[in-house]
C-alpha cells in the first residue's frame, strides 16, 4: 500500500500519502509503453483488489484514475490509493474501467482483446480478482487459460502474444455504462516502461455521458446514430444517422457537419450545414446534446494504420 500518515483533527480525519520519487501514471502513459508493462499494471490492480478483500477493506475505495495511480521509475511497479471512508462517492473517472481505457489507448493493438475486460470492470465496481486475471491473460495471450487465475503469482506467465492490429481503416467501438492505491502483495516482474517511439497516429472519440469510446484507424470517418457510420454512437435519437465527418489534417482534425437536423457544435457555436471547424488533441465537440472528446492515439511503427 502507498505509504501514508493518518491524522485526526477537530475538522476530521486525514490520510497523507507519500508519493516522493513516484510518477503519476497519466504522465507515464503519455509516451508509448510496452505490452508487458500494460499487462503487469492490470495484474497489479487485481492484486490491490484481492488485498482489500483479504483484509476486509472495501475495494470500491480504490482509485484507478491514471492521475491517482503512481509508478516507481526504478521498479516500474504501480501503487494504488485506497480511500478508507465508510461512504465512498467515487466518480466514474476513478473506476477500473477508466484504467483499462487508458491502457487501451497506450497499447491499441490490444483494443479488441481488452474490450471484454473493460466492460466487466465498468459493470462490477467490486470485480472478482479471479475473473479479472482470466480476462487479462486472455487479452494478452494466444490461448484461453481458464485456470490461470488460480495459479500461483510466482509461476511463469504464459508467453505474450504478438496481437494482430485490427484491420486498417477500422473503428473499434468500446461500449460502457456507469461505474477509483495498494501495492501488489506479490508484484509481477518489472517490465520495461518505454517501447519504441510511435511513428503513426490514429484517434479516439469518447462520449462524455457514458464513456463509450471509438478507436479509429483511418484518415476520414463519419460519426452518427446509424450502424453504417464509421463511428456508431447510438442511443440518442436527436443525433442524425450520419451526423458529421472527421478528417485527420496533419496534427489537427477537421469536423464537418453533414446537414444534421439538430446541429454540430464546437465551442458552443453551431456549425452551419456543410461547414467545418478545426479541432486539436483533447478538444470537445457536440452532436445535438451529446458531448464528445477527440484525442490522438499513438500507434506503434508496425501497426496497420491507414493514412
Amino acid at each position: 500500500m502507498l505509504a501514508f500518515r493518518y491524522e485526526t483533527t477537530p475538522k476530521g480525519s486525514f490520510l497523507y500519502y507519500n508519493v516522493t520519487d513516484l510518477l503519476p501514471l497519466d504522465k507515464v502513459l503519455r509516451g508509448a509503453v510496452t505490452e508487458s508493462f500494460a499487462r503487469n499494471l492490470l495484474l497489479t490492480a487485481c492484486d490491490a483488489i484481492e488485498l482489500c478483500n483479504n483484509n476486509y477493506a472495501n475495494p470500491v475505495g480504490l482509485l484507478f484514475s491514471p492521475r491517482h495511480v503512481y509508478v516507481s521509475p526504478e521498479t516500474k511497479l504501480a501503487s494504488f490509493v485506497l480511500v478508507t471512508s465508510l461512504i465512498v462517492d467515487k466518480s466514474v473517472k476513478d473506476s477500473l474501467g477508466q484504467l483499462v481505457n487508458a491502457v487501451i489507448k497506450s497499447v491499441p493493438s490490444h483494443a479488441r482483446d481488452l474490450a471484454a475486460l473493460r466492460d466487466y470492470a465498468f459493470a462490477h465496481p467490486s470485480p472478482a480478482p479471479k475473473t479479472l486475471r482470466q480476462l487479462i491473460w486472455e487479452a494478452f495471450t494466444d490461448t484461453d487459460l481458464p485456470n490461470i487465475s488460480a495459479a500461483p503469482r510466482e509461476s511463469a506467465p504464459p508467453p505474450a502474444k504478438s496481437a494482430a492490429e485490427p484491420a486498417a481503416g477500422e473503428a473499434t467501438i468500446l461500449p460502457a455504462d456507469g461505474a477509483t492505491i495498494l501495492k501488489s502483495p506479490a508484484p509481477p516482474a518489472p517490465a520495461p516502461l518505454v517501447a519504441h517511439p510511435p511513428t503513426r497516429t490514429a484517434f479516439t472519440v469518447t462520449r462524455a455521458r457514458d464513456g463509450r469510446m471509438a478507436i479509429v484507424r483511418k484518415r476520414e470517418a463519419t460519426i452518427g446514430r446509424s450502424a453504417k457510420s464509421d463511428i456508431h454512437m447510438g442511443g440518442n435519437s436527436d443525433v442524425s444517422r450520419k451526423h458529421a465527418q472527421i478528417v485527420v489534417e496533419g496534427d489537427a482534425f477537421l469536423l464537418t457537419d453533414l446537414d444534421s437536423k439538430n446541429g454540430t457544435f464546437v465551442n458552443g457555436q453551431r456549425l452551419a450545414s456543410g461547414h467545418a471547424a478545426t479541432l486539436h488533441d483533447g478538444d470537445k465537440f457536440a452532436l445535438s446534446g451529446d458531448v464528445f472528446t477527440i484525442e490522438t492515439l499513438q500507434q506503434s511503427p508496425d501497426s496497420d494504420t491507414q493514412s
